[in-house]
């Protein structure tokens, strides 16, 4: 529409004003921008005010000084078209005979569906076939750890007594520290190299350890790093580890 009533009236510009020294207007999309512009006026919010010499400006000034520019870039042979598109964006925002409503013909949208159309769309982007992370389950109660202790399952450590337990309260300072150590061996290779071992979880080394009091903290920590701080798959590893008790009581046997 714009595009349409706006080439009129610069036609009709054109012949009036001729007595005025108006013979040619430059081509561009001169009234296409005006009549864009006249929208951005009416619909565009404003977002801030300032004052500049005690006057009150908007964020829009800026916007306006660059069309002022564009307008007045070749005196009247582009002020013209300028004003022609600001007239034709307050014609269509009036919606004068319903004319926000009107569209191509059927035929013509088929048409450039059909034709014009594929010259400027692309085909979507192919999916990568990068390997993303393994998602592992995340264990968020010790249900099935504490089914485990009612059944009387243990691995053979019953007999120990509870001196050599050690005192968990005291080694709480010192367990972020340690596990954090460890996990940066794991991936420096310090450790074990090309492992994919994770940090174990505090939480689940003091239960492991509450439950295995004659391992040392280290195998705990590492059945938990092997397991991925799946406590059930961590007590299956500890359960098929021979603690050092028994394996010292078998030598000096």
């Amino acid at each position: 529409m714009a595009f349409i009533f706006s080439t009129i009236l610069e036609l009709v510009a054109l012949i009036a004003g001729e007595k005025i020294g108006l013979k040619s207007i430059p081509g561009g999309p001169y009234a296409l921008m005006f009549s864009a512009l006249y929208q951005y006026h009416r619909i565009i919010p404003v977002t801030y005010r300032f004052r500049i010499f005690g006057l009150v400006m908007t964020d829009k000034l800026f916007l306006y000084v660059l069309a002022s520019q564009l307008a007045f870039s070749r005196s009247l042979q582009t002020l013209v078209p300028a004003l022609c598109g600001w007239l034709v964006g307050a014609l269509y925002r009036t919606d004068v005979g319903n004319i926000k409503q009107w569209r191509f013909p059927k035929f013509m949208q088929s048409v450039a569906n059909q034709f014009i159309k594929p010259l400027f769309t692309s085909s979507p982007n192919p999916r990568s076939s990068a390997t993303l992370p393994v998602q592992r389950p995340i264990i968020t109660s010790l249900s099935s750890v504490n089914n485990i202790l009612a059944n009387g399952l243990a691995n053979g450590n019953d007999t120990t007594t509870n001196t050599n337990r050690p005192d968990i309260r005291t080694s709480l300072t010192s367990e972020r520290s340690s596990s954090v150590r460890e996990y940066l061996d794991t991936i420096t290779g310090r450790d074990v190299v090309g492992s994919e071992l994770e940090p174990p979880s505090p939480e689940y080394t003091r239960v492991l350890m509450t439950m295995f009091p004659d391992h040392p903290r280290e195998t705990i920590t590492r059945a938990l790093s092997s397991a991925h701080n799946e406590l059930n798959r961590a007590v299956e590893i500890m359960l098929s580890t021979p603690s050092p008790a028994g394996e010292s009581s078998s030598r000096s046997s």
